[in-house]
């Protein structure tokens, strides 16, 4: 919400985010993520990579960017660029595949034996 400082001046302590639309039937956002696997089971140590790819239901993408999130990286660590996931202690944890405009994603359940 703006919030006045009393000299005529707003300031505003939200920043928004903002869409661009591309033109129909040239480029379009990502519609779908699909990944190499729905669920993820290594030892402690080791390391696996995972791809994801994206879909713009038959237009040209956007853009292919992907960034990895860990739901907790005490039990797996993912390279946010790569996919790369390195498995730190047993348990049980989540990792999302999201797309550039952040709304599409995929979930992967990873188990850390």
């Amino acid at each position: 919400m703006p919030k006045s400082t009393g000299k005529g001046k707003i300031i505003v302590k939200k920043s928004y985010p903002v869409w661009a639309v591309a033109k129909p039937s040239t480029l379009g956002n990502a519609t779908k993520v699909t990944t190499s696997k729905t669920k993820l089971t290594g030892k402690t140590g080791k390391t696996k990579k995972l791809k994801a790819k994206i879909t713009a239901d038959g237009v040209p993408k956007l853009s292919t960017y992907i960034r990895w999130y860990s739901s907790n990286k005490k039990i797996a660590e993912v390279n946010r660029k790569t996919g790369k996931v390195k498995f730190r202690k047993k348990g049980k944890c989540y990792i999302w595949a999201k797309a550039h405009n952040g709304k599409n994603s995929k979930k992967i359940k990873v188990i850390v034996k």
